[in-house]
């Protein structure tokens, strides 16, 4: 169950990894690319920092990376 809590883009911009990190939870299976557009047109957070966001993710295990789309390790 979710819950949904509004946040600024002000928060957004100063919190971004908490941002990405809780959007990416949310999705089964998600692209760098969906994620970049949605960060930029939702919270105008920076494309590069999504990036950075995804490399960190992956180093860490948070993510792991499928064909064509990267997948949220649940647990971790």
């Amino acid at each position: 169950m979710a819950t949904m809590i509004p946040i600024t883009k002000e928060y957004a911009k100063g919190h971004s990894g908490f941002v990405i990190y809780n959007y990416i939870a949310e999705k089964k299976n998600v692209t760098i690319e969906q994620a970049q557009k949605e960060m930029k047109e939702k919270f105008d957070i920076p494309k590069e920092e999504v990036i950075t966001f995804f490399e960190e993710a992956l180093q860490s295990g948070i993510l792991s990376l499928r064909v064509g789309y990267y997948k949220f390790q649940k647990g971790i």
